[in-house]
């Protein structure tokens, strides 16, 4: 019932626009994550998919999701890329038994970390392609900044930029920079 609202909501979207990128945030369960990522891939052929994973919130709330390691594998395999924190990329490796490496680039926002200054890496096929440093910001805890990282990296890649251009990732930094009171 709640996939056929899902369908029926995407279907008209997808008559009336042409859908370059798309960012995947929370989802109840793992099925449900590939559903989405089945579901953009068949309305929109060869749109960009960034999976943010949700899986706790940064106030301390989990949301339990569970990976199951071959269907883990299967949507690492057709999306661009996936955006775990660093608390999150732990619960992905450890449920999924390190499928994360060589699937899919991979950013890991280092938000969660210490330090004076945020530190992201950009992995593919396991191997660190590009790594980024900003100053942290200084107004205190910022709750989705993360979400919003990696809302900016699907509207560049919607314009067509690539996730390697490093400019592309300083660009998106700075958004969030600019618009750190909005969170």
């Amino acid at each position: 019932q709640e996939e056929d609202q899902i369908i029926e909501s995407l279907t008209v979207l997808a008559k009336r626009y042409k859908v370059k990128a798309v960012k995947l945030g929370m989802h109840r369960d793992i099925d449900e994550v590939n559903f989405s990522v089945d579901l953009c891939r068949k309305l929109w052929p060869g749109v960009k998919i960034v999976w943010d994973p949700v899986m706790g919130s940064s106030t301390g709330f989990d949301f339990k999701l569970k990976i199951e390691k071959k269907l883990f594998e299967k949507i690492l395999n057709k999306i661009t890329l996936i955006t775990p924190n660093l608390p999150e990329l732990e619960k992905l490796r450890i449920q999924s038994g390190g499928a994360l490496s060589d699937r899919c680039a991979y950013l890991v926002k280092g938000g969660h970390a210490a330090g004076k200054f945020s530190e992201d890496i950009l992995f593919e096929k396991g191997k660190v392609v590009q790594f980024y440093t900003a100053r942290r910001i200084e107004s205190g805890e910022k709750h989705g900044s993360g979400c919003v990282l990696s809302s900016a990296i699907t509207a560049e890649l919607a314009k067509g930029l690539s996730i390697y251009y490093n400019v592309f990732f300083q660009g998106c930094k700075s958004f969030i920079f600019t618009n750190d009171k909005s969170f």
